[in-house]
């Protein structure tokens, strides 16, 4: 049937108050100014760097074991032409990493 709905007594109206109240504009606009902060920190040059290197020896680790023999991890169960697409990208992220670090030196 029907739900009884009581009405808000002090309690409530005093949690909706300082829930508006945390929720303002000023608490907002200072996530805003910490979230453009992280995003600087992700589009730095250096952590770009990073994330290709951590890439490229993912893929070469991935390459290697799949060489190994069965039992091995995942040892052959990858066919040789998927083993030897990762090692090429790994190859290409090998050159973007060469250039994108030339820019990194002081000139």
């Amino acid at each position: 049937m029907g739900r009884h709905i009581q009405p808000p007594d002090r309690d409530d109206r005093e949690r909706s108050a300082r829930w508006r109240q945390g929720h303002s504009p000023l608490v907002r606009r200072r996530s805003c100014a910490q979230d453009t902060l992280q995003l600087r920190t992700w589009k730095t040059p250096r952590f770009t760097q990073a994330a290709l290197t951590s890439t490229k020896f993912l893929l070469d680790v991935v390459h290697a074991v799949s060489w190994l023999p069965p039992g091995w991890l995942w040892g052959s169960a990858m066919k040789t032409t998927h083993a030897a697409s990762v090692a090429t990208a790994s190859g290409i992220l090998a050159l973007v990493m060469h250039y994108h670090g030339r820019r990194l030196l002081p000139r």
